[in-house]
């Protein structure tokens, strides 16, 4: 399928695509197959194209850690320089609620080590938030703003919001 038809593709409009890293099945207490980072790397290892890549989603990666799979960090130093495009957010590590990182009592990402990994790895890519906003609800205009400034410094920081 990849080789046959979607590198073809890929090649004729210059573009990549890309396996995500992906969590529970229907939010059960299970992972298929490639939902566990090392199967996934060695199914995205068997595809032979140039126009692949892999979209790390960490929140995705964090919920199934409590079923065995690897955390962030570890999962970025498995997939290593196939990691193109990153989905960040944080959650509670059962349900993929697209929180901001370091929501106080509710995160469970270690940042500082998830961008330590990054660097480590040599990710030059886009540092890519995915957050569920409509929460903030008539304020989101306000938190927009203000999450835009404190993304911004947090991604320049490295996860460390003060240096």
């Amino acid at each position: 399928f990849f080789e046959d038809f979607l590198t073809p593709l890929c090649e004729k409009y210059n573009v990549s695509f890309a396996m995500e890293t992906h969590g529970r099945i229907k939010n059960r207490n299970e992972i298929d197959f490639i939902g566990d980072v090392r199967n996934l790397k060695e199914s995205y290892d068997r595809i032979k194209s140039d126009f692949k890549a892999i979209c790390l989603d960490t929140g995705h990666t964090n919920e199934i850690v409590a079923l065995g799979t690897p955390d962030v960090p570890e999962s970025i130093r498995i997939l290593g320089n196939s990691i193109k495009v990153l989905h960040l957010h944080d959650n509670e590590g059962n349900y993929d609620s697209h929180l901001p990182p370091l929501v106080l009592g509710k995160n469970n990402i270690d940042w500082h080590k998830t961008f330590d990994t990054l660097s480590e790895i040599g990710y030059d890519g886009v540092y890519n938030y995915e957050l569920n906003l409509r929460r903030f609800g008539s304020v989101l205009c306000e938190i927009t703003e203000f999450l835009g400034k404190f993304l911004r410094t947090f991604t320049e920081n490295k996860g460390r919001l003060i240096q």
